[in-house]
């Protein structure tokens, strides 16, 4: 998460690299500290629905095979938690891996 920090500004709920040269970032549902943080792997997002009727602020999160999880996000939060995550994938797709 450090080079993350480094390159780009985000100091909480930051997105983490898993693979660089896949491009496979997840980020967390809320404080990597909270027992319910969930970490999300932005690539098998699929869609996204708010549940009105349990509160304004859930939503499930549906995956690409056809699973879904309910997280306590607002729309806001989660549409910010994939923005984030794809812009460090485009970056991790665009710029060249160097080796030291």
């Amino acid at each position: 998460m450090a080079a993350v920090r480094k390159l780009f500004p985000y100091k909480q709920l930051t997105p983490l690299v898993i693979s660089r040269s896949q491009a496979i970032i997840a980020f967390p549902t809320s404080s990597p500290n909270d027992y319910s943080c969930a970490w999300i792997f932005s690539s098998h997002v699929h869609t996204s629905h708010t549940l009105a009727t349990v509160h304004s602020s859930s939503m499930l999160i549906h995956f690409k095979d056809g699973t879904f999880i309910p997280v306590k996000l607002s729309y806001y939060s989660l549409e910010k938690k994939l923005a984030r995550a794809a812009v460090i994938r485009n970056y991790c797709l665009e710029s060249p891996v160097v080796l030291a």
